[in-house]
């Protein structure tokens, strides 16, 4: 779960394809960490990637890198197009994707490491929409 400067910032050598998983090298506060990816999107990050080692993972058509900007135009186009209002934002997916690993069970402190987050009480925003996942943990434990 990157934000979209670390994901524009991605190169090649930092994906590893068979791990499934990502290096930011250049996370919020200079801080490196490991992110780890589906296998399907690893694959698919390998066959974009073709033969290339080393530099950008995503070039555009024209082989430039894209720009944290472009990629918030990119969604907010789309956004417009299907009807969303108010429209998606990269930062939108990122807080979906940490409130579903949430809601599937995820440790907060767990979560607070994929993100990046370097205080746990940012982390905790995320868990403010959960009370069912709460209820439903405190069921599995107490028997009544």
């Amino acid at each position: 779960m990157v934000r979209v400067s670390e994901l524009v910032s991605l190169e090649v050598q930092d994906v590893s394809f068979e791990k499934a998983a990502v290096l930011v090298r250049f996370g919020k506060g200079g801080k490196q960490r490991v992110v780890p990816i589906s296998h399907t999107l690893a694959a698919d990050l390998k066959q974009y990637a073709q033969d290339r080692r080393q530099g950008p993972l995503f070039l555009s058509s024209w082989g430039r890198e894209y720009s944290t900007r472009y990629i918030q135009k990119i969604c907010k186009e789309v956004s417009e197009y299907c009807g969303f209002i108010p429209p998606i934002t990269p930062h939108i997916f990122r807080h979906s994707h940490a409130t579903y690993l949430l809601n599937a069970g995820v440790e907060i402190a767990h979560l607070q490491m994929l993100l990046g987050h370097s205080d746990i009480s940012t982390t905790t925003i995320y868990a403010r929409s959960l009370p069912g996942v709460a209820i439903a943990a405190y069921r599995k434990v107490v028997d009544y």
